[in-house]
């Protein structure tokens, strides 16, 4: 894809002493209580994903471009700030003003939760486990941004994204190649998630990528809210009144050959494309209404 092999090519010219430096010189300190008051062998650590640095993750965001991304669609004095203390759930934040009012309120843009994690593999991509990067949480959004008819509210929206989602998956894919990790992976909670990042992403499962490619089939000429409000609702059936209902599963996005490899391979893509075509041979359709929600459907 053209956004991955532009990144790739930031990612050949970035310094990696920059991505691990602390700013201007500045000593790496640690208070006493961290260092003895929990009796831990280690003091907490002070980079994400044990590699950058708070100033090198900065300095990985303007080189990918995705900063001035963010100062293009109206904000500035933009501080990124981070927690890297819990390797379960390391977190790294964007705020900013909004460049009409400088001195304004100052609004919270990105929030970014990650892991490293073992992702179990179907014998199909060689069995075992892949040690990946795991997103638990993305949140991109403008809070000084009204919803409109034209971009309504979204399942789970606060305020409109920022729109700059597939740059900030792009960039997660350059850190997991830059560390050895074999994919960027997480569990989109409804189906516009999934639609916004499909073409980066695939489900792991053929049968649940079969699916989504055969929703996409029915909604994909509908806006996105409007279908991931069908999806939610029920309202998305075979010909027989079964629902075909969201549950989040391991969407991956492969930085590694075998991954690779395994989304290419014609076993893949044949399970992918049975279950698409058993789905619209079934029916699948739009219902004027649905009797139940999905989550009422899965209880």
């Amino acid at each position: 894809l053209p956004l991955l092999q532009t990144y790739r090519r930031i990612a050949r010219r970035l310094d990696p002493l920059k991505l691990q430096a602390e700013s201007d010189g500045e000593a790496l300190t640690f208070t006493e209580e961290e260092l003895f008051g929990d009796l831990k062998p280690e003091p907490p650590a002070r980079k994400l994903l044990g590699y950058y640095t708070l100033p090198g993750v900065e300095y990985a965001l303007e080189a990918y471009g995705i900063l001035n991304d963010i100062r293009k669609r109206g904000f500035c004095r933009l501080e990124v700030s981070g927690d890297f203390r819990d390797p379960a759930r390391q977190v790294v934040r964007i705020h900013g003003r909004a460049a009409a009012d400088p001195d304004g309120p100052r609004y919270l843009l990105v929030e970014l939760v990650v892991r490293r994690w073992n992702l179990a593999l179907p014998e199909a991509a060689g069995g075992g486990s892949a040690e990946v990067l795991f997103v638990e949480w993305l949140l991109l959004q403008n809070p000084t941004a009204p919803f409109t008819p034209d971009r309504p509210r979204l399942p789970g929206q606060r305020h409109p994204g920022l729109g700059i989602a597939r740059q900030v998956l792009g960039a997660l894919a350059m850190v997991c190649r830059r560390l050895g990790l074999e994919a960027v992976v997480h569990r989109p909670s409804h189906y516009h998630n999934a639609r916004v990042a499909a073409g980066l992403f695939h489900f792991l499962d053929p049968e649940t990528q079969g699916r989504f490619e055969a929703m996409n089939d029915v909604l994909g000429h509908l806006p996105l809210a409007e279908a991931t409000r069908i999806v939610d609702d029920g309202r998305l059936a075979t010909a027989d009144g079964r629902p075909v209902l969201w549950a989040p599963e391991d969407f991956v996005m492969p930085a590694s050959d075998r991954l690779e490899d395994y989304f290419r391979s014609d076993g893949y893509r044949d399970a992918v494309a049975r279950e698409r075509e058993a789905l619209l041979a079934a029916g699948l359709h739009v219902t004027e209404e649905g009797a139940r929600t999905s989550s009422d459907a899965r209880r």
